[in-house]
Parts: C-alpha cells; sequence; structure tokens
C-alpha cells in the first residue's frame, strides 16, 4: 500500500476552494448592504420594521441547503454502517483465525527432466508431501495440508443430460484435508480419504450451493456426476457435502464447488498451495517455515503468506474507509447547520427585540413567544428535511454497489436520519426561543 502523506498539489485546490468560497460569501452581504437606497434604510429605521424578506431570504436558504445537505450525508453513512455491520456478521463458513495459506515457489523446469509430465507430476506431488510433513513437524500433525485451485469444468447428474458448470478443488488426505484445517462444518456424509481417489470409480464431496444446484430438495449422497462429454467420462459418487466457504471476502459468492483427492493432477504450477493453523506461535515461524519448504525443493524466494483472517478483513476495508469519511463528513455538516440554524434565528431574535416585547406587554405569555421563534425553527428545518430526503433518494443510488445487505432506500435509515437531523435542529432553536421569552418587555421597549 502507497503511504498517505500531506499532498501539494490538494493542498493548494483546498486553499483555493476555501478562499473564493470565504470572499463569495463575505462579499454578498456586503454587497446587499451596498445596493440599500439611504431611504429605505431610514424608512426601516424610523418605522422600527425589524425584518426585511430580502436580507433574510438568503440567510434562510443557506440554511434549508445545510441541513438537505446533512440529511443527505447522514443517510449515506448510515447505510455504510449498516453495510459494514452486517458484512462483519457474516459467517464465513469456517474458522479464519490463526489460519494461514503460503505459496511457495515452485520451479517447475527442474521437475520436468526429460519432458515426462506424468513423472514430473509425481516428482511434484512428493516434494509438496514432504512439504507439508516438515511443516506439520513445527505446528502439529494435525494441523497442515495441501490444496489446489483447479478450474471450472462442466458436469451434469444423468449421462447425457444438462451441464452445470461447478469449479473443481482437489485436496491431499495426509494428515488432514484443508477443508479439516479451515474447521469448515460437515453437513452429511464423511471426508474424503486416499482411497476415493480410485480411478475407476472415484468419491468426491460436494458444497451445499453445489448440492442445492444439482439436486435441489434431494439428499446428494450416493449420487453421481458425470463430467461433460462426448464421450462420457467416468462418473464420480458424492459422499459428503460441506459448508459454503468464503476465502476472499465476506461479501463473496460461494461457487457451486467439487472437492476431489488430490492425484497425479497436472495443474502444478503456483495455484498449489499449503494450509496451516497457527495456534501456537514458534518464535520466527515465517522464516522457519520458509526454511523447511526450501529444504524440501521450493525455491530460494521467500514464499508467500497469506493470512486469511486479515484477508477477510481487508475485504472490508473499502467499506469501512467510506463510511468513516462519510460519518465524519455528515458530522460536520450536522454541526454547520446547528450553528447556522443557531445564528439565523438568535439574529431574527436580537432584530425582533422590541417587537417581543411589545407583544409581552399587550398580554401574550411566554409560551406564546417561545412558540413564534420556535415555529421558524421548525419551518426551516421541515422544508430542508423534505428536500434532503427527495434529494437523499438519488445519492443513496450513487454507492449502491458498496452497499451489502440493504437497499439504497432503506426506510429505518431515512427515519433514523430525519429524526436525528430533527433533533438537532430543536436543539439549536431552544436557546434563541428561550432568549425571547426572557425578554424584559419595559428594557424592550426602549431598544433600538
Amino acid at each position: 500500500f502507497k503511504a498517505i502523506s500531506l499532498d501539494s498539489g490538494v493542498f493548494v485546490i483546498a486553499s483555493v476552494v476555501s478562499l473564493v468560497t470565504g470572499i463569495a460569501f463575505g462579499l454578498t452581504p456586503a454587497w446587499r448592504a451596498g445596493s440599500s437606497g439611504l431611504a429605505d434604510t431610514l424608512k426601516l429605521s424610523a418605522t422600527g420594521n425589524t425584518r426585511s424578506v430580502g436580507r433574510t431570504r438568503f440567510s434562510r436558504a443557506l440554511i434549508i441547503g445545510q441541513i438537505a445537505l446533512a440529511l443527505v450525508l447522514l443517510t449515506c453513512a448510515g447505510l455504510m454502517v449498516q453495510t459494514v455491520a452486517r458484512l462483519l456478521a457474516v459467517d464465513p463458513g469456517f474458522n479464519p483465525h490463526n489460519l494461514v495459506m503460503v505459496y511457495p515457489g515452485v520451479d517447475l523446469n527442474r521437475y520436468l527432466g526429460d519432458g515426462d509430465m506424468d513423472r514430473a507430476t509425481e516428482r511434484v506431488d512428493a516434494a509438496f508431501g514432504d512439504m507439508r510433513q516438515r511443516v506439520a513437524a513445527l505446528l502439529g500433525e494435525k494441523w497442515a495440508s495441501v490444496g489446489l485451485q483447479g478450474s471450472d469444468e462442466d458436469m451434469s447428474t444423468i449421462v447425457g443430460g444438462p451441464s452445470h458448470q461447478v469449479r473443481g478443488f482437489y485436496m491431499a488426505t495426509e494428515g488432514a484435508t484443508p477443508l479439516e484445517v479451515m474447521r469448515a462444518p460437515l453437513q452429511m456424509g464423511r471426508w474424503l480419504e486416499r482411497t476415493d481417489a480410485n480411478e475407476a470409480s472415484p468419491r468426491v464431496m460436494v458444497n451445499q450451493t453445489a448440492a442445492r444446484l444439482l439436486w435441489p430438495g434431494e439428499n446428494p449422497i450416493g449420487k453421481r456426476l458425470w463430467p461433460k462429454g462426448p464421450p462420457p467420462g467416468k462418473p464420480s459418487e458424492v459422499i459428503g457435502v460441506v459448508g459454503d466457504t468464503r476465502m476472499n471476502s465476506y461479501d463473496e459468492v460461494p461457487s457451486p464447488t467439487v472437492y476431489k483427492v488430490m492425484s497425479k493432477e497436472p495443474l502444478v504450477g503456483p495455484s498449489r498451495f499449503l494450509l496451516m493453523r497457527i495456534d501456537s506461535w514458534p518464535a520466527g515461524w515465517a522464516k522457519r517455515i520458509g526454511d523447511e519448504l526450501k529444504a524440501a525443493g521450493a525455491d530460494s524466494s521467500p514464499p508467500f503468506f497469506v493470512n486469511v483472517e486479515e484477508q477477510l478483513n481487508l475485504s472490508a476495508a473499502g467499506r469501512r474507509t467510506l463510511m468513516l469519511y462519510l460519518a465524519m463528513f455528515a458530522g460536520v455538516a450536522l454541526f454547520l447547520c446547528a450553528i447556522g440554524l443557531y445564528g439565523v434565528l438568535a439574529y431574527s431574535v436580537a432584530r425582533r427585540t422590541k417587537e417581543i416585547g411589545t407583544r409581552l406587554a399587550l398580554g401574550a405569555s411566554r409560551w406564546d413567544v417561545l412558540g413564534l421563534v420556535a415555529r421558524d425553527g421548525i419551518f426551516l428545518t421541515g422544508l430542508g428535511t423534505i428536500l434532503g430526503v427527495g434529494a437523499a433518494v438519488g445519492a443513496t443510488h450513487l454507492i449502491q454497489s458498496f452497499l451489502f445487505g440493504v437497499t439504497p432506500q432503506d426506510p429505518i435509515t431515512f427515519a433514523v436520519a430525519a429524526i436525528l437531523i430533527d433533533i438537532v435542529a430543536m436543539l439549536a432553536c431552544w436557546l434563541p426561543a428561550r432568549k425571547a421569552a426572557n425578554v424584559d418587555p419595559m428594557v424592550a421597549l426602549r431598544y433600538e
């Protein structure tokens, strides 16, 4: 990963945008003040008029826009929070803790010799068997195995029938199979054994997705699979069903998979790996394992280690980052709209001090004055919320590809975001309204 640091280009752009924004919004009230005629100003002062629609319209529009923008950001942040929470709650179908995959570098040219592929395959099988035994001696006999991710192949449940594409996965059976090392749940039947590689009648396992696809509503144990012909190949008998697993990411869609015993498979390239569970981490374990692999015939280059648990967590890292940024921006927007709403209402109360004093002197209660100011804030908040909901409906489609387990128009998220921003807005309205309700009528009548 590239280290993140301050970038001069980004700093310059941010500085220019901030400067232009400050100048633009600073000149606007100055321009409006300069455009007012002297006669109008004297008339407003003489009549004691405390409000000018032209002067307040722009600031009120800004507050409405702030509330709408804050609601959009809050809604998007809420959807991402749910996405990350649901991702991390997904069961990968195995125990990823302390599970490590290692890809030892193997130069196939060293094993080809006279070009006999069968003989080269036997040599590679022997080399990987030696690697497994050496690693097992370090970690414990039950916690290391060899696996090979095969390619997709077409198979059918009846001779000459419609075929289905399934993924092949080859497993060594010495010690423990990769599925046992992963602690994947055995749903039906039994695990593969070395004798299941019988060429005359091979036996295989399938995952739940394959079982549902190939034999919906049926017991797959004892069923047969034919590779796509013609001519039709030898059928394989299903002797076990294992749960679906997600090795690469939490949102990975499990593929229908057929598990076979590794036996003279020509696919001996970099896709073959060792799978190990390191419950007790020996000192310098990576170097020690690398040394054992080289002693068994691996290349001199360092092996490639994959911490499966970290790999799964990294698969959600992008969504977590987006969630944090959206939550941060939503918090800033919420704070700014609360400050802005408070400022507009506080300014309105200051301008209407004489009016409020007159109302109180004529018999209006403090609750009437409180409601007078609060209604103004409620109107701005309500209009901003309505516009924000409409904008959020469109904006959430922009992050739809990042969502998992939640729809872009999730009603609960929209409702929580709207309630949260309304609560913050009402708190911002409370202080100016409370100040207006506590105005002394005698002081207010002498105001100006």
